[in-house]
Order: C-alpha cells, then sequence, then structure tokens
C-alpha cells in the first residue's frame, strides 16, 4: 500500500466525532496491522502507534524505556519501510490507517 493510496481514501469518522471535550481522542492502527503492511518489527510497530497518538520522540523512549538513539533508529528504520520521510508524513499515514478496517491477512 503507497502513501497516497491511504491518504486518498475518505472514509474517516469527522472531527467533532474523535473531541472527548478535552483533547482529541486519536485511534491508532494496531500492531498487527503494522507488522502486516509494512513488515515493522514489534518494537517498531510500539513506536509508530505512540506517534500516532500525539507523543514525542522523547516521551516515546522514555515510556519504552529505550535510549534516544535507539528510537531515532528505529524511526529511520518506519521511515524506509513506510516510505516516508518526515515524522508528519508518517503521522499522516498512520491516522489514515487507524480508521481502516482490517481485512484478514
Amino acid at each position: 500500500m503507497t502513501l497516497n493510496e491511504v491518504l486518498l481514501e475518505s472514509d474517516g469518522p469527522a472531527l467533532s466525532d474523535l473531541w472527548d471535550g478535552e483533547r482529541l481522542r486519536l485511534p491508532v492502527p494496531s500492531e498487527p496491522m503494522l507488522r502486516r503492511l509494512f513488515g515493522l518489527t514489534p518494537a517498531e510497530a510500539r513506536l509508530a502507534q505512540a506517534l500516532s497518538r500525539g507523543d514525542s520522540l522523547a516521551d516515546i523512549a522514555q515510556a519504552l524505556a529505550i535510549k534516544m538513539p535507539t528510537a531515532r533508529s528505529q524511526l529511520a528504520a518506519i521511515f524506509g519501510k513506510t516510505h516516508t520521510s518526515r515524522q508528519p508524513q508518517l503521522v499522516a499515514l498512520l491516522v489514515r490507517l487507524a480508521h481502516r478496517k482490517e481485512s484478514p491477512a
């Protein structure tokens, strides 16, 4: 699946459906979906999920108990596997994927 294919779909919920009065409730793509579509490792999938929630890389590294160089290395691998090159582009892809219904493998 290419980035353009994911971004061109328009079946996601309205923004008002995601607001809980305090902050956005953003769904995240499942780990199995990320592993199946992009070949991410479990660690890469967890980092990608946290990014799609809007967490900073530093906060993610702390929460996952990994060092920043490891987080940066995993992020670089995610960029390569998802054919993205910038964090906002990656997050846009992940958010779109989170709204897709998973199909059987």
